[in-house]
């Protein structure tokens, strides 16, 4: 029962906790539940807003001429942490809220199309993290070429 209760979870199934676990009590009407989901949702928030204002920052590093400084290397790299980081938090969140508000458990796996993509963030987060690894190397190789010239 359990085995066909999972299977039928992970493939986009919705299911109400209380009918297969009557110990549960109604967290719905728990307002201290909804208190805590807005100020995780509000730190979250503050987390993407200290990743755009990163990215902000690394755009003026770029337009003053110096490249494969430590500061753009961290930068890139932090911002695409941030930027994971926030898109998982959301999906948790997300999980969470239709949990408890909404009694329901189960997971939905779709490929939007748009610019807020799941996936997209998630790719964008990851570019940004190799592109860190690129300019550390491009950083080394420009230390070495300045040694030999």
């Amino acid at each position: 029962m359990e085995l066909i209760l999972l299977l039928y979870v992970l493939f986009g199934g919705r299911v109400r906790p209380s009918s297969y676990f009557p110990e549960m009590l109604s967290i719905a009407e728990s307002k201290m539940i909804t208190i805590i989901l807005l100020i995780i949702q509000l730190f979250v928030s503050a987390l993407f807003i200290y990743a755009v204002k990163i990215i902000l920052k690394l755009v003026s590093n770029f337009n003053s001429g110096k490249l494969f400084t430590q500061y753009q290397i961290t930068g890139l790299k932090l911002a695409g942490q941030l930027i994971i980081t926030v898109t998982l938090a959301k999906a948790a969140l997300k999980f969470f809220e239709e949990a408890t508000i909404n009694s329901r458990v189960g997971i939905d796996i779709n490929f939007d199309e748009g610019f807020g993509s799941f996936w997209l963030v998630i790719a964008i987060g990851l570019f940004f993290i190799y592109l860190s690894g690129i300019f550390s190397n491009a950083k080394q190789l420009k230390e070495e070429n300045d040694l030999t010239v």
